[in-house]
């Protein structure tokens, strides 16, 4: 059985035209010898020129995804091909990964590739494999479509227990799809909502996107998804 991490309004983008002129940004270009459009928006290094945009609570923290995606990419069920990933930013992009790509550890060599994603739509392996792309929306929608059961983690959601959840799911025997928010704070995007079956909370005080992402992993890998469905 097959199962899907959909990490949705990530909050991973570049500069924006327009900020592209603010200091920090330019210093920052200057510094790594690239285009103020062609580098990352992050909080760290952009936080006075983020204030100047609008939503700018959900922006510039890649940092979010990058360790959501080292975690997924770690676990038992992704190595073994039980579990697949889509990423949704925060300008409604799609991006899909292909054999079971391992993402860079080092936050500064995660941000490079990214900024290459995002620039050139793809990024290839020295062989010209596809590694990493953008793709449209419609082919994400048929992806869904193989997923007939979709929930949202969020602190807004029906409190359950996770172990009795992911226990329920795995004894369906069906394709299912969690979405989990990539962003610092904020409400999750309309067509994000309009996506989904069913809304749940873990907790019952608000976690950050990577702790809710550990918890869904490991336990579908302690519930033996990994030896019954593989």
């Amino acid at each position: 059985m097959r199962y899907l991490i959909c990490f949705f309004d990530s909050s991973m983008q570049l500069v924006p035209r327009e900020i592209a002129s603010h200091p920090q940004v330019v210093k920052n270009a200057l510094r790594r010898g690239k285009k103020p459009c062609e580098t990352m928006l992050e909080r760290s290094k952009h936080h006075k020129a983020i204030l100047k945009l609008k939503n700018s609570e959900k922006t510039g923290r890649p940092d979010i995804l990058h360790t959501c995606l080292k975690i997924v990419s770690d676990s038992p069920v992704y190595r073994r091909g039980l579990m697949d990933i889509i990423v949704h930013t925060i300008e409604g992009k799609w991006v899909v990964f292909r054999d079971r790509i391992r993402f860079p550890v080092t936050y500064d060599n995660f941000i490079g590739l990214m900024e290459e994603l995002l620039i050139k739509g793809r990024v290839l392996d020295r062989s010209g494999r596809v590694l990493m792309e953008v793709v449209p929306k419609d082919y994400v929608l048929k992806t869904f479509a193989l997923f007939p059961h979709k929930t949202m983690l969020s602190e807004r959601g029906v409190r359950v227990e996770i172990g009795d959840y992911v226990s329920r799911i795995l004894s369906a025997r069906k394709p299912a799809c969690f979405f989990i928010g990539a962003y610092p704070k904020g409400n999750p995007s309309r067509e994000i909502v309009e996506m989904i079956d069913e809304e749940i909370s873990i907790y019952e005080e608000i976690l950050t996107a990577w702790t809710v992402t550990s918890w869904l992993t490991y336990e579908f890998f302690k519930q033996g998804l990994t030896h019954e469905y593989s």
